[in-house]
C-alpha cells in the first residue's frame, strides 16, 4: 500500500508518539545494564538496592543499500533539478521497506513524490532488532534529488 501527501508533514499524532517514544528508548538504554540486574547504590546514586526491571535491548535499522533516484522528466522539462523528499516505511524483518507514505516534499506538484517511493522501494536495510530479533519498525526516510554532475 503507498499512499502520498504533498503538502506538510501529515504524520497522525499516534505515529509521531511512536517514534518519539522508539527514538528515546534508543537514546537512553545503557548497555551496561541487562534485563534482571541488581542496580544498587553504586550504580545509582542515592538509591538503595532495589530490582530493574527488565531493559528491552533495541537498535533502530540501518541503510545498507541505496538506490540513487532518478529525478522526473516533468521536473527535468521544469529545470528543477534539486529537491528533499521524505517518506514515513514500515522496515519489515528482512529488510525491505514497506507501507511507504510521502510526508513532505520540497518542491511538489513536479513528479518528486512518485520517483522517490519508486527509488525507497529498491533500498535495503539491516532490520531493527529488539535483544537481538529482527522486527519491523517505522522509519524516516529521507530521499534527495540532486543535480547531476557530467562525469570528468
Amino acid at each position: 500500500m503507498t499512499r502520498t501527501r504533498s503538502a506538510g508533514f501529515g504524520l497522525s499524532l499516534e505515529r509521531w508518539a511512536l517514534v518519539l517514544f522508539l527514538t528515546a528508548i534508543c537514546s537512553v538504554l545503557s548497555n551496561d545494564i541487562m534485563a534482571g540486574d541488581i542496580v544498587d547504590s553504586q550504580t545509582c546514586l542515592g538509591a538503595g538496592p532495589r530490582e530493574l526491571h527488565p531493559v528491552w535491548r533495541m537498535q533502530g535499522p540501518h541503510l545498507v543499500a541505496r538506490t540513487r533516484p532518478r529525478a522526473p522528466k516533468q521536473a527535468r522539462r521544469a529545470g528543477v533539478d534539486e529537491a528533499t523528499v521524505f517518506i514515513s516505511a514500515l522496515i519489515d524483518e528482512q529488510g525491505r521497506p514497506q507501507n511507504l507514505e510521502v510526508l513532505r516534499c520540497s518542491k511538489p506538484g513536479y513528479g518528486f513524490e512518485s520517483a522517490a517511493l519508486e527509488a525507497a522501494k529498491r533500498w535495503r536495510y539491516e532490520p531493527g532488532s529488539l535483544n537481538g530479533r529482527p522486527i519491523s519498525v517505522y522509519h524516516l526516510l529521507r530521499v534527495e534529488f540532486e543535480r547531476e554532475r557530467p562525469e570528468t
